[in-house]
C-alpha cells in the first residue's frame, strides 16, 4: 500500500515537472524575438504572430515602388518593424507617454516601426492602414530630413498615402464638425497627443482634407515630386508661399471655406436629419398630389357645367 502511494506521487511529480518544462519552455519561444528581412526592413515579432509579420512584409514590398515613386526616393536606409503583442504594446505606448488611443507609432530616432499585434480578434485591415500610415512618416522623414513641417500636414501625407479619398461618412463627419462649431484649428494638431479618440480622428481627418486641398492648388507642371524638392530644398513656408501664394495663415483661412462649401451641405445626409428630409419630402409629394387631384376634378366640373349648362 505505501509502496504504491510512493509510486502515484513520484508519477504525480514526474508529470508536474513535465508540465514546468513545457510552460518554461513555451515562455521561452514567446518572450524570444524573431526576425523576417524584407528588402531594408527587418521585421520583428514573436511567436504566434509569423502570419502578421509575413503579411506586413508582404505590404511593404506593395507600398515601397508607390512610396519611391511618390516621394522620388529610390530607397530608404535601413530601418525595423515590430509587431509586438497588445500587452507589451500598451506598456510601451505608456513608457513613451503616448495615448492610449495610439495603434502603432514611428520612433524617428531609433527608426523602428511599432505596430500592435491584431490577435486575438484585431482587425488585419485596419492594420494595414496604421502600417502604411507609420510607414509614410518614415519616408517623409527620409525625403525631408530635418525640414521643420507642420504636424498637420505630415500627418496629412501620411492619411493621404494610406488611406486615399474622403469617404461619404468622414465628409459627413466634417459637415457635423462645422455645424457643431468643433473644427479644430489645424494649427492646433500639435497638440495632437492630449487629444482625446474622437478629436484625434478628426483632427486626423481634417489634415487629410488640408492636404487634398493643398494638392489642388498645385498649378500646372508642379506635382507631388515637384513640391516635396521645393519644401526639402526652402523649407515649408517658402515652398508653400511658391507653390500657392499662400503663407500658413492664408493657407488655413482658405482651407476652412474649402470644407464649408465642399461639405457643410452634407449635414442632411446624418441619418437622423435625412429621415427627417426624407419625411418633409414625403409630405411635400403627397401635398403636390393632392393639389394635382383636386385641380383635375375642378377641370372636370367646369367641362360639364359648359357641357350641361342648367343641369
Amino acid at each position: 500500500m505505501r509502496n504504491g502511494l510512493v509510486t502515484i506521487c513520484l508519477m504525480a511529480l514526474t508529470l508536474l515537472g513535465l508540465l514546468w518544462t513545457m510552460a518554461v519552455r513555451a515562455a521561452s519561444q514567446e518572450a524570444t524575438w524573431q526576425a523576417l528581412r524584407v528588402a531594408e526592413a527587418v521585421i520583428q515579432y514573436r511567436a504566434g504572430d509569423e502570419q502578421v509579420a509575413l503579411q506586413v512584409g508582404r505590404w511593404y514590398r506593395d507600398a515601397r515602388p508607390k512610396l519611391a515613386r511618390f516621394y522620388r526616393l529610390q530607397r530608404v536606409n535601413p530601418f525595423r518593424i515590430v509587431v509586438m503583442p497588445p500587452p507589451a504594446f500598451h506598456q510601451r505606448m505608456a513608457q513613451a507617454g503616448l495615448p492610449e488611443w495610439v495603434q502603432a507609432v514611428f520612433f524617428g530616432q531609433s527608426r523602428t516601426i511599432i505596430i500592435k499585434s491584431p490577435r486575438p480578434g484585431g482587425s488585419m485591415r485596419q492594420l494595414a492602414r496604421d502600417f502604411v500610415h507609420e510607414l509614410a512618416h518614415l519616408y517623409t522623414r527620409e525625403r525631408y530630413r530635418e525640414v521643420a513641417l507642420p504636424l498637420w500636414y505630415n500627418e496629412g501625407l501620411s492619411e493621404y498615402i494610406s488611406q486615399g479619398p474622403i469617404a461619404i461618412p468622414q465628409a459627413i463627419q466634417l459637415a457635423n464638425a462645422l455645424w457643431s462649431k468643433r473644427l479644430i484649428p489645424l494649427m492646433a494638431m500639435e497638440n495632437l497627443m492630449g487629444f482625446s479618440q474622437n478629436q484625434a480622428q478628426l483632427a486626423y481627418l481634417e489634415a487629410l482634407s488640408a492636404v487634398r486641398f493643398l494638392e489642388s492648388l498645385f498649378p500646372p507642371g508642379v506635382s507631388w515630386p515637384q513640391f516635396h524638392e521645393r519644401v526639402a530644398q526652402q523649407g515649408w513656408p517658402q515652398a508653400l508661399k511658391q507653390t500657392t501664394g499662400l503663407d500658413d495663415i492664408g493657407f488655413q483661412i482658405r482651407w476652412f471655406h474649402y470644407i464649408r462649401s465642399r461639405y457643410r451641405w452634407m449635414i442632411v445626409l446624418n441619418l437622423e436629419n435625412f429621415l427627417w428630409f426624407g419625411l418633409l419630402l414625403v409630405f411635400v409629394v403627397i401635398f403636390v398630389l393632392i393639389r394635382r387631384r383636386n385641380r383635375r376634378r375642378l377641370q372636370l366640373w367646369e367641362l360639364e357645367e359648359r357641357l350641361y349648362p342648367g343641369e
